[in-house]
């Protein structure tokens, strides 16, 4: 009767498994990670563009549309019209830190870029901002040119990468049109700056109507 004795691993089958292990790890888990990144940043922005537009219909119901606010709309009074904006979409914003017109903690302070990788500058300069319970960050002006507010969705606050079309996106109130995000047909502004080689300010709408970030590869 033969006896079957345990065979147990050497440790050159160790090693090499675990580096086999290694290997596919480091191959997947970025992928893995980049799409992690990707739903999250959809689910903030879908969720930020509901709130901002339940909000302002909530204003709406009682005085009116931006049209009716008031609003001074030229760019020495850009603080004023961006407080007055803030009085009446606040309450309803669900926000958790109003940073008023400091830029920290709601947004950096550091340098921003296009997609593209130039340099943007800063922004948030006469600009109101808050952080919302789902950790986005809005922050606006005055009207812009008399025709449009827009408002700045930063996705993760003053987190990097502080760029735009990956973070950084805009979604303006139109005259006589209502709320739209950057780069939709309906409003033929950056209708086609949404690549690697723009700006990235039409980013916007491709996040929120296609739900994917395709640009970026």
């Amino acid at each position: 009767m033969k006896i079957l004795k345990n065979r147990a691993f050497t440790l050159a089958e160790v090693l090499i498994t675990l580096v086999i292990i290694g290997v596919v790890a480091a191959m997947t888990i970025p992928t893995l990670l980049a799409k992690y990144q990707e739903k999250q940043t959809v689910i903030k922005l879908k969720q930020t563009y509901s709130i901002l537009s339940q909000a302002i219909r909530s204003v709406q119901e009682d005085v009116g549309t931006p049209d009716d606010w008031d609003l001074v709309s030229n760019w020495a009074s850009n603080q004023k019209d961006a407080y007055l904006i803030a009085e009446y979409l606040l309450p309803s914003l669900k926000v958790v830190q109003d940073c008023g017109f400091s830029s920290s903690p709601c947004i950096s302070d550091k340098t921003y870029k296009y997609l593209n990788g130039v340099d943007a500058g800063k922004y948030g300069n006469g600009f109101y901002s808050v952080i919302l319970m789902n950790g986005t960050s809005i922050s606006w002006s005055g009207f812009n040119s008399n025709e449009r507010i827009d408002f700045f969705i930063d996705i993760n606050g003053p987190k990097k990468p502080n760029t735009w079309g990956k973070d950084l996106f805009a979604i303006s109130w139109f005259r006589d049109k209502g709320l739209y995000p950057l780069g939709s047909p309906s409003i033929g502004i950056d209708k086609y700056n949404c690549d690697k080689s723009g700006a990235g300010w039409g980013c916007a709408y491709h996040v929120l109507h296609y739900e994917n970030m395709s640009y970026l590869k």
